[in-house]
């Protein structure tokens, strides 16, 4: 599964402190990184090499499955994040 990767979970750790910390530049650079750790996995598996690269980081698994979660996960903390900053702001 690629969500055991270290890159994987480097970036579900950092997700947990970009929730508890909810800054809005951390969880923007978050979904940045992973964007580029998302493209390369899609195009890795466009050029066929998925199974080598899965084989390199220790995981065989679907890929689809992985970025839409991955794209949901970006989309929750930038929502999170947001709805925190508006309640905070004074009126």
């Amino acid at each position: 599964m690629l969500a055991a990767s270290p890159v994987s979970l480097s970036l579900i750790a950092f997700s947990l402190i970009a929730l508890w910390r909810r800054s809005l530049w951390l969880p923007s650079v978050l979904c940045l990184t992973w964007a580029v750790w998302a493209v390369h996995i899609l195009f890795d598996s466009f050029m066929n090499r998925a199974l080598f690269t899965a084989q390199k980081i220790g995981c065989i698994g679907t890929t689809n499955t992985y970025l839409i979660l991955a794209s949901l996960l970006c989309f929750t903390i930038l929502v999170m994040t947001l709805k925190q900053r508006r309640k905070a702001l004074p009126q």
